[in-house]
């Protein structure tokens, strides 16, 4: 087997390639390994090197060096070519995806890299790009944006630049208007949504825990809706209760969350 490690220079906040990558470098060397180092440069490299390994036509495992970006990069590129597998060495600021497996010392290990067993998992595809992980549209998706503000700032670990952007998102304008249609009107919702999430993956923001009964490998999506309270103070609350994963049934969610799940959503909103 082959291996192909595409490292993204800007992932966390120290290039990974200098701090980390030579462990691995060693160990590869050590055992003989073959391996092959690409370093992205730009948005979307990742996609793009993978089809070109891919269309050499052996096999191969692809292991992304970084966060959960360069993770999908690398998947997008991955799907559809059944020799090639994927892999993560976690150096991003969240590395959430990996937490549906496990714990991120898990996947820093070269020895449990080399002898890990690749199984299919789920994608979702989008009018946007394909997702590995979960697509939301809120209060959350506007803190994505945000994080990315704050997540090089001294001192700001990914999660705090996370909640950095969500006590800005709070003491904004709060809610979006939206239709939520599930399996082509087999589920209809309509309000004014603090979020909407549909997950293959169970975590995002830096171990927030939208969707705890969600696998990676079952065909469905995981639709999580949050209702806008009646009063923006309940929203720390609420959000604690949901970083750990407790909201579905829990009572102080009752009347605000639905959860349903299902093969297609369509969003349409403000």
């Amino acid at each position: 087997m082959r291996y192909v490690f595409i490292i993204n220079p800007r992932a966390g906040k120290r290039n990974p390639q200098k701090w980390f990558f030579p462990r691995i470098e060693t160990f590869f060397a050590a055992h003989e390994i073959p391996y092959r180092v690409r370093v992205t440069e730009y948005a979307g490299h990742a996609t793009e090197i993978v089809r070109e390994e891919a269309a050499q036509g052996e096999s191969i495992r692809v292991i992304a060096v970084g966060g959960d970006g360069t993770l999908r990069e690398v998947a997008c590129g991955a799907a559809g070519f059944p020799h090639v597998e994927v892999g993560l060495l976690p150096c991003g600021s969240g590395n959430d995806y990996l937490r549906s497996y496990g714990v991120k010392e898990d996947f820093l290990d070269p020895e449990r890299l080399v002898g890990g067993q690749a199984y299919p998992v789920d994608m979702i595809e989008s009018d946007y790009l394909p997702a590995l992980n979960l697509c939301s549209v809120g209060i959350d998706s506007q803190v994505a944006m945000d994080m990315v503000r704050y997540k090089n700032l001294p001192l700001v670990s990914g999660s705090m630049a996370y909640n950095i952007a969500l006590l800005k998102a709070f003491l904004g304008n709060i809610g979006v208007q939206m239709k939520v249609v599930v399996d082509g009107g087999k589920h209809v919702f309509s309000g004014r949504y603090l979020l909407a999430v549909a997950a293959v993956g169970g975590f995002y923001g830096g171990g927030y825990c939208a969707s705890p009964a969600s696998v990676v490998d079952d065909g469905l999506l995981d639709i999580v809706l949050v209702r806008v309270p009646k009063s923006r103070l309940q929203i720390p609350r609420l959000l604690e209760i949901y970083k750990r994963g407790e909201h579905i049934g829990h009572p102080k969610f009752q009347n605000l969350l639905t959860y349903v799940r299902g093969k297609n959503v369509v969003i349409e909103s403000e």
